[in-house]
């Protein structure tokens, strides 16, 4: 990683290396887990965090790193959440079943990744309201549409009514 941004910085035989910083990359984007790449290379993940923070294109190397493992990360994650796996029940040695078997810790975890994920740009809405996501618009337009339904049935429950107050006072 010699750049621009690194020569300020001098080089340790025993610290983060141009060599180093190639196999922690590697290794981070192997595993997806900073300390594993850290103890892969044998320094402490302070220290990768510290040159992560003086080094920009160091900084970007390792998000686009963690950016290409996390679609596997979180494929593995939902398996396990969502589609479980079977696990051998055992009787006397031998197997005589298997029963699935669901992760409701990792479905926790996918579920906060979630929530924590940034905001996209804010979009107008319809009406002139401020919608900031996917999801808001759509709870936008169901509440429209829930209450252009409500509107409706008072309209219809107000005709109903009157209709039966005239057959009543037709029959006296």
């Amino acid at each position: 990683m010699s750049d621009g941004g690194e020569a300020a910085f001098r080089h340790r035989h025993d610290g983060w290396t141009p060599l180093r910083q190639t196999v922690f990359l590697r290794a981070l984007r192997e595993t997806g887990c900073v300390r594993s790449a850290c103890d892969r290379v044998g320094l402490s993940s302070t220290s990768a965090y510290r040159v992560k923070r003086r080094i920009p294109a160091f900084g970007a190397a390792w998000d686009a790193a963690l950016a290409y493992r996390l679609p596997a990360l979180e494929r593995a994650a939902y398996e396990r959440a969502v589609e479980g796996w079977l696990e051998p029940i055992v009787y006397k040695g031998e197997v005589v079943a298997h029963r699935r078997r669901y992760s409701d810790a990792m479905l926790r975890l996918l579920l906060q990744r979630e929530d924590a994920r940034p905001v996209p740009d804010v979009a107008k809405g319809s009406g002139g309201r401020l919608v900031t996501s996917a999801r808001a618009r759509a709870e936008a337009e169901l509440l429209q549409r829930l209450a252009a339904m409500a509107k409706r049935q008072r309209a219809r429950g107000e005709s109903a009514a009157g209709a039966s107050g005239q057959e009543a006072s037709a029959e006296r």
